[in-house]
């Protein structure tokens, strides 16, 4: 029997989630680089704006997205880093001293690379490891804190008694002064005393991480630790830099009551906008005067019930393991556009030296290769980027960033209507495992799939009537009892749930960007009110066989141009949009779920005796102006 069987039932169904978050990233590798000390001034520079800003230069009153000259004029004393550039010509990205706009390609591969050591760090001590961005993520050590008190308490069973933790050294312990919310240790049952020990062990497992961070790269972490995602990620800011908080359970309804809306997982975005305007709700604490019913007739079953679980702290989202993207892109917005295939040339030249040195940097670290190069490009007068695509070069083609170059180029050639191009971007995808490399294990070629018929419309409804069943039953039971007694039901509910040339070429996009958007709301069959219509600028594209771009007016002046596969709808996404993106998804997600059972039964306020069948969707009819 292995010891996770042996684990008590009350461990068993507690998830443990580390969220390890990079101190300043950016500005730590530049201060690593350069041996700088940390207490000086440092803001990193992209052309006359800064991206990244260190703890120092904000105790100057500097601030991101400053101007060069603005912060300058409020701490002369600051050092000034500019990101890494390709210039044509060049292999690798150089530090250059005057880099321009016009003639240079913006670089992250020094923080791609900084990263890709940390992941490393991240996965010799855990293997589900969720990626959240370059500079933090997600990390369940259930199963190695449960085996690892085992291994403290070889007795430990369903009747063990708790011993005290102590908590001395492992961070900062979460303590919240309201006290009306917070049950006294007398009041904490003894299932939940040893959910504090897998706390404990998970803390004491976090600062390993994080010191072997520091000691290998040189980088300082804050981290979160908690029994679910989203606890995890609101308290691993608290005690920034260079800090580690633990959140209890008797501490959660104290934390999450004042805590604002729009700072909780998921709800930062347009559906947060969208929730907050209809309940007219600023903190957590203000959701709680609805019942779940209320929130589910408001919103439809699941987004009901995910809402009353989630200002509560309750989120049984699991933590997936990814760690490495599944493409990558080089990509470059133009400001005038470009006019000419010599201009095209240019770039082209510059895309593909920076595709060829993250490719191979990338099969140095895990040994994979990728199956297609695809170009994506956008005129002026095109709602959408079209694409071109090819086999990339096998490994023992490419020897220089010369072939890829020159198939973007011949790529470009081949499409029509791409001028004036105002976009070009160029990407690697479908990165899987060399077969050449080592040995090759037969398993790699079986596929395991699940039974086709399995029916997981009746999966999901048996999964949120079960939900809705025990938050109603705990809502029942909370209906008498004060409001420090709510902490007693914790267990309980832990279990429910879950871009601009010049005037003329902005007055073109902005027109072309209304045209896209009810372009967008046709082709996903939207209706004015619904709620996925909020979203539509992040699901357009006009080609589901390759990853696309999602328009951005956003270019190389005002963001780093980094971009993302989003894996569920196979889109690059800028990572300015990365969160709106991913909201998006949240959204579809409950709404899909949501229509998979029965559709809610509403009473109209002007036929009181008449009924409709409705969902989430008609109830934001007549309300997104």
């Amino acid at each position: 029997m292995s010891k996770s069987a042996t684990v008590p039932s009350y461990l068993r169904q507690r998830r443990v989630v580390l969220h390890i978050d990079l101190d300043c990233f950016y500005c730590q590798v530049e201060h690593v680089r350069l041996q700088i000390p940390s207490d000086i001034p440092l803001a990193v520079q992209q052309w006359q704006g800064l991206i990244a800003v260190n703890y120092a230069a904000r105790k100057a009153g500097i601030q991101r997205h400053c101007t060069v000259r603005e912060a300058l004029a409020a701490c002369p004393d600051l050092k000034l880093v500019h990101v890494a550039t390709y210039a044509n010509g060049e292999k690798e990205p150089k530090y250059h001293l005057n880099p321009s706009y016009a003639t240079h390609k913006v670089s992250l591969d020094p923080y791609r690379r900084a990263s890709a050591l940390i992941f490393k760090i991240f996965q010799r001590f855990c293997n589900i490891v969720e990626r959240a961005s370059v500079d933090e993520a997600y990390m369940d050590v259930t199963e190695i804190v449960n085996s690892k008190l085992l291994g403290m308490f070889p007795n430990l069973d369903e009747n063990s008694e708790a011993p005290d933790v102590d908590w001395a050294n492992l961070g900062a312990i979460y303590e919240n002064s309201e006290t009306s919310f917070v049950p006294t240790d007398s009041h904490i049952d003894n299932n939940d005393k040893w959910c504090d020990w897998q706390l404990a062990v998970a803390a004491k497992l976090c600062a390993e991480i994080r010191d072997s961070i520091y000691r290998e790269l040189g980088y300082t972490c804050s981290a979160g630790i908690a029994h679910n995602k989203t606890l995890a990620k609101l308290c691993s800011v608290l005690n920034k830099p260079n800090g580690q908080t633990v959140m209890r359970s008797s501490q959660t309804l104290g934390f999450m009551h004042s805590m604002p809306f729009q700072k909780i997982r998921n709800l930062g975005g347009k559906l947060g906008n969208v929730i907050e305007d209809v309940l007219q709700v600023e903190t957590a604490g203000e959701l709680w005067k609805f019942s779940v019913d209320e929130l589910q007739t408001r919103f439809g079953r699941v987004t009901g019930a995910w809402l009353f679980g989630i200002c509560r702290g309750i989120d049984s989202e699991e933590v997936v393991h990814r760690n490495v993207a599944k493409s990558m892109m080089a990509a470059k917005s133009f400001r005038p556009p470009l006019k000419n295939l010599e201009q095209i040339q240019h770039w082209a030249t510059i895309l593909g030296t920076e595709l060829y040195t993250r490719v191979i940097d990338d099969f140095e670290l895990n040994q994979r290769w990728p199956k297609n190069l695809v170009i994506h490009y956008r005129c002026v007068a095109q709602t959408a980027p079209r694409s071109k695509s090819c086999p990339f070069p096998r490994r023992g083609e490419l020897f220089s960033p010369d072939t890829i170059s020159t198939k973007i180029s011949a790529l470009f050639k081949s499409s029509a209507y791409a001028f004036p191009c105002v976009r070009l971007a160029a990407s690697a995808t479908g990165l899987n495992k060399d077969n050449s490399v080592g040995t090759i294990d037969i398993s790699q070629f079986v596929a395991v799939r699940r039974d086709a018929g399995e029916d997981t419309a009746t999966n999901s409804d048996h999964k949120i009537n079960m939900h809705t069943h025990e938050i109603a039953s705990t809502e029942r039971q909370h209906k008498n009892l004060p409001e420090s007694s709510l902490m007693k039901k914790q267990a309980t509910l832990d279990k429910v749930l879950q871009q601009n040339c010049n005037q003329t070429l902005q007055e073109t996009e902005a027109k072309i960007e209304d045209t896209r958007l009810s372009e967008s709301c046709d082709k996903f069959n939207l209706s004015p009110g619904d709620i996925r219509r909020f979203f539509v600028d992040a699901t357009a594209s006009t080609d589901s066989s390759a990853p696309d771009i999602v328009p951005s007016d956003s270019s190389d002046t005002k963001s780093i141009n980094e971009m993302s596969l989003c894996d569920k709808c196979n889109k690059m996404i800028p990572q300015d949009q990365w969160i709106e993106h991913k909201d998006f998804h949240f959204a579809l997600q409950l709404q899909r779920e949501d229509d998979s059972g029965r559709k809610l039964v509403l009473t109209t306020n002007n036929r009181s005796s008449k009924k409709r069948k409705t969902d989430i969707s008609n109830y934001f009819k007549n309300r997104t102006g």
